[in-house]
């Protein structure tokens, strides 16, 4: 999702909600865990340059993928960390699903 314009990242959500669930998706972990496995990260997103890394840095900031979730109304389930903190790896419901799925 940190690549997308977050107009486009709410349309990606929107029609994974149309298909699944259950969504579970893996990016950066926001904030990422301090070290030098984000640096590399932060590295090679700089390296993509232009909208890519713009995005990045907005997604960052934002602590985009809990907004994005609570905005399209799903309930994160779990998210655990993974790369030494650098990537999460999140699993979402619809709100009205959340009681009838088991975690």
């Amino acid at each position: 999702m940190h690549q997308f314009e977050p107009e486009t990242a709410v349309k990606e959500l929107e029609e994974m909600r149309r298909l699944a669930k259950r969504i579970i998706i893996a990016d950066y972990n926001c904030p990422m865990t301090q070290g030098p496995a984000a640096w590399l990260a932060w590295g090679i997103e700089r390296a993509a340059r232009s909208d890519h890394y713009r995005n990045f840095r907005k997604y960052m900031a934002r602590g985009r993928l809990s907004r994005l979730a609570e905005e399209e109304g799903l309930a994160i389930v779990s998210r655990e960390k993974r790369g030494e903190g650098v990537f999460t790896l999140t699993q979402m419901l619809l709100r009205e699903d959340f009681h009838r799925f088991p975690q």
